[in-house]
This record gives C-alpha cells, sequence and structure tokens, in this order.
C-alpha cells in the first residue's frame, strides 16, 4: 500500500511543487483526485499505526476488523476515477498502479507481519526511480533500485 502512497505523493509534489514530508504539517489539495487519495490514504495509515504495538495476531485481527472496509472502499474510489480520468495522464498512471498492484498492496490485511509501508526499504535507499520518470532509461548509480 505504501508504495502506492508513494507513487501518488510523488506526483502531487511534482505537480504542485511541495515537500509533503515535512514534519507535523498537513497539506490539503482541496477538489482535486490527489486530495481524495490522500485523505483515503492517510486515515488509513493513521489507523493502522494505532496497532503497532500488537502482536501479529492481534494485528491482523484488527486490520481486517477495522481497515478491511477502508481499503475497499479505497479501491472502490480508485477504479471510479480510473474511469474518469486521461489513462495516460500522470494521475491515470498512478491510479492505474494501484489498480493493478491491487492484490500486494491487500496483502498488509492478511499477515500481521507485513508493515503497511516501506519505510524500512527507502530507509536503506531502496527507491523506485522508473515511477517518476518520463523516461524509460534511468541511471542512478548510488542508489539500490527495486524493480
Amino acid at each position: 500500500m505504501r508504495y502506492g502512497i508513494d507513487s501518488l505523493a510523488a506526483i502531487i509534489e511534482k505537480r504542485f511543487k511541495v515537500d509533503l514530508f515535512v514534519p507535523n504539517t498537513l497539506f490539503l489539495f482541496c477538489g482535486t483526485s490527489a486530495a481524495e487519495a490522500y485523505s483515503l490514504i492517510t486515515e488509513i495509515m493513521h489507523l493502522d499505526n494505532g496497532f503497532d504495538d500488537l502482536s501479529n495476531t492481534d494485528r491482523k485481527k484488527q486490520r481486517q476488523h477495522v481497515l478491511q472496509d477502508k481499503v475497499d472502499a479505497y479501491f472502490e474510489w480508485i477504479k471510479l476515477k480510473y474511469s474518469q480520468v486521461t489513462h495516460n495522464s500522470t494521475i491515470g498512471k498512478a491510479l492505474a498502479y494501484s489498480i493493478n498492484q491491487e492484490e500486494y498492496l491487500r496483502k498488509f490485511l492478511t499477515d500481521g507481519r507485513i508493515p503497511m509501508d516501506n519505510n524500512y526499504a527507502l530507509s536503506e535507499g531502496i527507491t523506485y526511480p522508473h515511477l517518476f520518470l518520463e523516461s524509460q532509461t534511468i541511471s542512478i548509480p548510488s542508489q539500490k533500485r527495486c524493480a
């Protein structure tokens, strides 16, 4: 799920020329698809953060009890929005990514050991540059890359 969030965050940062990861700051993008996606995703992440201190078994139960309907609503919204945008646009590509990765983005609901985000990967310097570059040719020699 976090991979999809990072994709949307990169699109929002590029389009609005803002840094979304400023501590103690909430950004509101009123009336846009990005605002709606951000709102849905941050609510899910905020709730999931409340399960951090639970055992893996209890975290799985809480995720299924509390988050399942919200994740279902997120994917329903994604599919609806995708039908309303130009598929080759930046937002269309971000929405398509979520749709195409739905099975994997939902995986955290079925296993309490799986973190919802990929903060660990990011802290290790693993990035996903191919999602954000217009060109298919990428060259980032100093960073690890995920396929």
